[in-house]
C-alpha cells in the first residue's frame, strides 16, 4: 500500500467513525511521525530504539507505552486537529460547519486564497476536519 492510498484509507475510517477514536488518533499520529512528548522516559526510550533500528519498529516495538504518549485527541478536538493542520500544512485554510440539525459535518481544506481542495463529511467537525487532511496529505504524497 502507498502512502497515498494509506492517507486515503485513514479518511475513510475518520468519515465512517460515529465519534472519537483512538485508534484513529494513533494511526494519525504515525503517518506523521509524531514523536512522545519531551521530556518522558518513553521519548528517551522511543529516540534510542528508533536510532538503532527506524521510526516504524520504534513505533510498535513502545505501543504498550502509547497512553503516555500525549498523542494528541484529533478525532475528538477540533482545535487539536487544526493546530496539526497549521503544522502539517503551511499555507493552507481550512473551514467546517455542522449540520443545522446535527446529523453530520463537513470540512474543507484548501491552500490560502484557493478553492477546491479535499473535501469531506463526518459525524462531528473534528472527525470531518481528520478526513480532510487525510484527504489533503494524500493528495501531496502522489504515487509515493
Amino acid at each position: 500500500m502507498t502512502t497515498r492510498e494509506h492517507w486515503l484509507a485513514l479518511a475513510e475510517r475518520c468519515e465512517k467513525a460515529t465519534g472519537p477514536d483512538r485508534e484513529i488518533d494513533e494511526a494519525i499520529a504515525f503517518m506523521v511521525r509524531f514523536r512522545p512528548e519531551s521530556g518522558t522516559m518513553a521519548r528517551y526510550s522511543f529516540d534510542r530504539h528508533e536510532a538503532k533500528h527506524d521510526y516504524a519498529t520504534a513505533w510498535i516495538a513502545h505501543s504498550f507505552f502509547r497512553q503516555e504518549w500525549g498523542i494528541p485527541v484529533w478525532t475528538t478536538s477540533i482545535d487539536a486537529i487544526t493546530t496539526l493542520i497549521e503544522q502539517e500544512l503551511p499555507g493552507y485554510g481550512i473551514a467546517s460547519q455542522r449540520a443545522p440539525d446535527g446529523g453530520f459535518a463537513k470540512a474543507s481544506i484548501f491552500p490560502d486564497g484557493g478553492y477546491g481542495g479535499p473535501r469531506a463529511v463526518a459525524a462531528t467537525e473534528a472527525l470531518a476536519r481528520c478526513a480532510a487532511f487525510c484527504r489533503a496529505k494524500a493528495e501531496l504524497a502522489g504515487d509515493a
